[in-house]
């Protein structure tokens, strides 16, 4: 179906960069969205390989670097609610990318 919509912008006049752009990327964001939130979550979430791989303070992730601010029988709670600071970026990620989800899911449904 995508090879016959670019083949049919060409035809009205698009080039091959023009047919991209403006078909072929759009009716993709879906999926980019979808890979990207997938990957930007797997790597957020990886803990158990982050704390064995991590060994310096400069190349900690920040779920790491939450560690820190524990100890055996204390806890910095202000330190945690400030580096907690730091899931804001995935939150609004998500929000950004949420049109383009559920318009990719509801493009997906039409029949041509």
């Amino acid at each position: 179906m995508l090879i016959e919509l670019s083949q049919a912008a060409q035809i009205d006049g698009c080039n091959r960069w023009q047919a991209f752009w403006r078909i072929e990327l759009p009716m993709a964001k879906s999926g980019i969205a979808s890979a990207g939130i997938f990957a930007f979550l797997a790597s957020w979430n990886e803990f158990a390989l982050a704390t064995q791989l991590c060994r310096s303070p400069d190349t900690k992730t920040p779920s790491v670097g939450l560690m820190d601010f524990t100890a055996q029988f204390s806890v910095d709670w202000a330190g945690i609610c400030a580096m907690a600071v730091i899931i804001i970026p995935a939150i609004m990620l998500t929000f950004i990318v949420h049109k383009h989800l559920i318009a990719g899911l509801t493009l997906d449904g039409v029949k041509g």
